[in-house]
C-alpha cells in the first residue's frame, strides 16, 4: 500500500514538472497565431482608370501598405469627371455610393486629386460618417481648404511650375514667348492660379501666351501661329470649352503635333509622349507619402494631429529623343 502512494506521488510530481515546463516553453514562443487586423480602405479616385497619373498613384499606395504587411480589402472607385463636369456626375455618384456602401464601415479614405476631396467634404457626414480622410494630389492648397474639417490630412501636389520654366529658359536661352495651355477644369483653375503668382517672377525676361479655356479648333489655330522663339507648357487640356474629352496622349500629340516648338510640362506620366522635359511631379511619389499617412490612422493616429505634406520632391526629367530633335547643346542639360 505504501508503494502504491509513493508511485501516485511520484507521478503527481511528474505531471506538474511537465506540465510547468510546457507552460514555459509556450511562454517563451513567439505569439504568431495572433489574427492580424483587417482593415477597409475607400479609395475615390477623381478620374477615370488607366489614367496614367491614377494608376501610378494607385499602385504605390497597395505596394507601400502591402511592404508594410497591413491586411487591406481595397475597394476603388473613379469618379471620371476629366470626362465628364463634376456637376453633372456628382448627384449621381453620391447615390450610387449611398446605396452600394450602405452596409459597410470603412476604417479610411483615401482621395486622389482635387474633384474626390471636393466631393467628398460636403457628403461625409451623410455617406460615411466620421470616417477619416487622407488626400492626395491637391493643387493649389492652402489651410482654408480644410479649414473647420475633422480627422482629415493629406498631400498636396506641388507641381513646380517655376523650375519647369527655369529650365526651358536655361536650356533656350533665346526663348522670348511661353504658350501656355490649360483648361477650365477645377484641376485647370487650379493650375491657372498658380501659374499667374508664379508668372510675375518673369516680368521683363519673357512674355506668357494664355491659351487658356479653348475650343480644339481655336487651340491648333493658336499653336500653329505661335511667334519665332517660343516655347509650349503644357498645363493640362483634358476638355476643351466645348466639352470634348482628351486623354493624356492625345493632348500632348494636340500640342506637340500642331507647334513648331519643344512642349514642356511638370508632370511625369507625359514623359515619353514627345514632350521635352521639365520639374516633374510623380504620382508614385504622391501614393508612397498618402500611403505612409494612411499606415499612421490606421495604427491609430488621429490625423487632425498629422501635418498635411506640402514639400513635394520634383525631378528635372528630358527625353534626349526630343533635345537631340531641336538641337539643343547638351552642356546646357543640368548635371544629373
Amino acid at each position: 500500500m505504501q508503494s502504491w502512494k509513493k508511485i501516485c506521488i511520484f507521478c503527481m510530481f511528474l505531471l506538474f514538472f511537465v506540465s510547468g515546463a510546457s507552460l514555459a516553453l509556450a511562454q517563451d514562443k513567439p505569439q504568431t497565431s495572433v489574427l492580424k487586423k483587417n482593415f477597409r480602405i475607400l479609395v475615390l479616385n477623381s478620374y477615370h482608370r488607366t489614367h496614367p497619373w491614377t494608376e501610378a498613384i494607385n499602385q504605390a499606395l497597395q505596394d507601400t501598405i502591402s511592404a508594410a504587411d497591413f491586411k487591406v480589402d481595397w475597394h476603388f472607385e473613379y469618379m471620371d469627371s476629366k470626362r465628364f463636369k463634376p456637376a453633372a456626375i456628382f448627384p449621381f455618384l453620391e447615390e450610387l455610393y449611398q446605396k452600394k456602401y450602405r452596409d459597410y464601415h470603412f476604417n479610411l479614405i483615401i482621395t486622389t486629386d482635387n474633384n474626390a476631396l471636393d466631393f467628398i467634404i460636403p457628403r461625409r457626414q451623410k455617406l460615411f460618417p466620421k470616417v477619416p480622410i487622407a488626400f492626395c494630389g491637391i493643387n493649389d492648397f492652402t489651410p482654408d481648404n480644410i479649414y473647420g474639417i475633422k480627422r482629415i490630412t493629406g498631400v498636396a501636389e506641388a507641381a513646380d511650375i517655376k523650375g519647369t520654366i527655369e529650365l526651358a529658359l536655361k536650356l533656350q536661352p533665346n526663348v522670348k514667348f511661353v504658350a501656355v495651355v490649360c483648361d477650365n477644369t477645377p484641376t485647370g483653375e487650379a493650375h491657372q492660379n498658380v501659374f499667374r503668382k508664379i508668372a510675375r517672377n518673369f516680368a521683363g525676361q519673357v512674355e506668357f501666351i494664355e491659351l487658356f479655356n479653348k475650343t480644339l479648333s481655336e487651340l491648333v489655330v493658336a499653336l500653329k501661329n505661335l511667334p519665332d522663339e517660343s516655347v509650349v507648357f503644357e498645363l493640362s487640356f483634358y476638355r476643351d470649352r466645348e466639352g470634348k474629352s482628351f486623354s493624356v496622349q492625345e493632348q500632348a500629340a494636340l500640342a506637340i503635333e500642331n507647334s513648331r516648338f519643344p512642349v514642356y510640362t511638370a508632370w511625369d506620366f507625359f514623359l515619353g509622349l514627345g514632350v521635352a522635359g521639365g520639374v516633374m511631379v510623380s504620382g508614385r511619389t504622391q501614393g508612397e507619402s498618402v500611403a505612409r499617412l494612411a499606415m499612421r490612422i490606421l495604427n491609430g493616429e488621429e490625423p487632425g494631429n498629422i501635418p498635411v505634406l506640402t514639400d513635394n520632391i520634383n525631378v528635372p526629367m528630358l527625353d534626349y529623343n526630343v533635345i537631340k530633335k531641336f538641337h539643343i547643346p547638351t552642356s546646357r542639360i543640368p548635371a544629373g
